[in-house]
C-alpha cells in the first residue's frame, strides 16, 4: 500500500467576469469622440501581422457598442473581413477608462492627450471652453510652439512631473495673461525667423523671458534688422549664446550678460 506525504490541494473554481461575443456585423460599432485620432499607419501594421498570424483579442465596448478600447484592432479586423470579438463593459468613468486602457496598448503621445482634454473641455463647458487651459495650449501648438516650450513657459521648468500632470488632465496655467503674452511673442518670432521654429531656440527664449534685462520688443526689432545674426543651434546653450549675440548687437541701452 503506497502512502502519499503530499496533500492534494482542491482547485478553486474560476470566477466568470465577462462574456466574449463574436460578430462580423461591423457597422453596429461606433467610435468614442473622446478617444484619440486613429493612426492608420498603425492599422496597416496590425493588418500585416494579422495576415501572418491572427490571434483573437477582444475589444471593449459599452452597451451602445461604442468602442472604448481597441479601435485600431477594430479597423484592421474590419479591413480584413475577419470575425471581431468584443466584450461589453460599462465603467463608471469612461473617459479615464479610455486613457488607461489605450495607454496600456499603444502609448499616447502628448498631443493625443492634448486633443483628448480639448474635447473634454468643450463637452463639459460648451459656452466658455475657448479660454480654458488645454484650449490655450492647443492654439499655441497650432502655431509651431513646441510642447516642452509651453511646459517651460507655464512652470518655468521641464520636470517630468509636469508632463505627467498634463497627461492626467491637471494642466494649470497660473498667470493666463502672461502665458498668452509670451506665446504671442514666440509666435511672432517664429513668423520672423525660421531658427525660432526650433526647440532649442524656443527653450532658450523661455529662459530669457525670466531675465529682467530682456525686452521682447528689442529682440524682435533686432531679429528683423539683423536676421543673419541668429543661427540655428544644436544645443540650448548654443541657442542662448546666439540670442545674446543678436540682442547685444548695436545695443547700447541694456545688454544681456
Amino acid at each position: 500500500m503506497s502512502i502519499s506525504i503530499f496533500k492534494s490541494k482542491k482547485r478553486k473554481e474560476d470566477k466568470q467576469v465577462g462574456i466574449i461575443f463574436e460578430t462580423t456585423d461591423y457597422d453596429k460599432f461606433s467610435f468614442s469622440p473622446m478617444n484619440r485620432e486613429r493612426d492608420y499607419r498603425h492599422v496597416e501594421r496590425l493588418k500585416k501581422e494579422m495576415q501572418e498570424r491572427f490571434i483573437r483579442t477582444a475589444i471593449s465596448v459599452n452597451d451602445q457598442y461604442v468602442i472604448l478600447e481597441g479601435q485600431h484592432r477594430y479597423e484592421a479586423i474590419k479591413g480584413l473581413g475577419l470575425p471581431l470579438t468584443y466584450t461589453i463593459i460599462n465603467p463608471e468613468d469612461s473617459e479615464s477608462f479610455i486613457i488607461s486602457m489605450n495607454t496600456n496598448t499603444k502609448n499616447w503621445k502628448n498631443d493625443e492627450y492634448l486633443n483628448f482634454y480639448v474635447k473634454k473641455e468643450k463637452t463639459k463647458n460648451p459656452l466658455n471652453y475657448y479660454d480654458m487651459p488645454y484650449h490655450n495650449f492647443k492654439r499655441a501648438r497650432d502655431y509651431k510652439i513646441h510642447f516642452m516650450t509651453l511646459i517651460e513657459l507655464i512652470y518655468s521648468s521641464r520636470q517630468k512631473k509636469y508632463t505627467t500632470w498634463f497627461g492626467k488632465g491637471n494642466l494649470l496655467i497660473q498667470n493666463k495673461e502672461l502665458f498668452k503674452e509670451n506665446v504671442n511673442f514666440l509666435v511672432t518670432a517664429v513668423k520672423q525667423h525660421r531658427a525660432c521654429e526650433h526647440r532649442n531656440t524656443q527653450l532658450a527664449l523661455c529662459k530669457y523671458l525670466l531675465n529682467k534685462n530682456f525686452d521682447k520688443e528689442t529682440f524682435l526689432e533686432k531679429l528683423e534688422k539683423f536676421p543673419d545674426k541668429l543661427l540655428r543651434s544644436s544645443t540650448i546653450n548654443q541657442a542662448t549664446l546666439n540670442i545674446k549675440t543678436l540682442y547685444n548687437y548695436f545695443n547700447k541701452k541694456s545688454k544681456l550678460i
